[in-house]
């Protein structure tokens, strides 16, 4: 009886097998894998943090993991204390508070919420873009006329305006 426990496999965890790493009749020694079995209980999420953002976070916080278009809390279980030099980022691990959607393997991307800034925006549409000159119509007074801007893609809809325009300006929302 006491032989035929060391002819049983056991898992320190309940999951499911991955990947069978040896085949039924060949040799085994003690602590060596012969499955690999996951769980989706306990997922790590690994993911690359830009160098500009390393001091924003640390072990401990929470971040938002987004999976198939789904968000899901995870904490910072660790952050590698030396950045991959050919990407210029530093490796995050961070547990998943897993509700069944995620499944090990599954891709993900991690947000972080970094200082918030105040932005002027327009609609692309009223931007007007000769060459490299910029400008969109500024009501003043009674009449429109054309001003000079430096603004700058901030999505597939809207500028950023980044000179040339104040608060409260009125413009034209076509660039005709």
């Amino acid at each position: 009886q006491t032989q035929l426990g060391y002819f049983q496999v056991t898992s320190p965890i309940a999951g499911v097998i991955q990947q069978r790493l040896a085949d039924a009749g060949d040799l085994a020694a003690p602590g060596q894998a012969v499955l690999i079995i996951g769980s989706s209980d306990n997922l790590e999420f690994i993911g690359e943090l830009r160098e500009s953002l390393r001091s924003k976070l640390s072990v401990g916080d929470a971040i938002e993991v987004v999976t198939a278009g789904t968000k899901h809390f995870a904490t910072i279980k660790s952050i590698s204390p030396k950045a991959n030099q050919r990407s210029h980022s530093f490796t995050v691990k961070a547990l998943l508070d897993n509700d069944g959607d995620v499944h090990p393997g599954m891709h993900g991307s991690f947000e972080i919420t970094a200082d918030e800034s105040k932005a002027l925006l327009v609609p692309v549409t009223a931007v007007r873009t000769i060459g490299q000159l910029q400008s969109l119509r500024v009501q003043v007074g009674d009449t429109w006329i054309w001003r000079n801007i430096r603004a700058r893609r901030f999505d597939d809809s809207q500028f950023e305006v980044i000179a040339g325009l104040a608060v409260g300006d009125v413009i034209g929302l076509t660039n005709e």
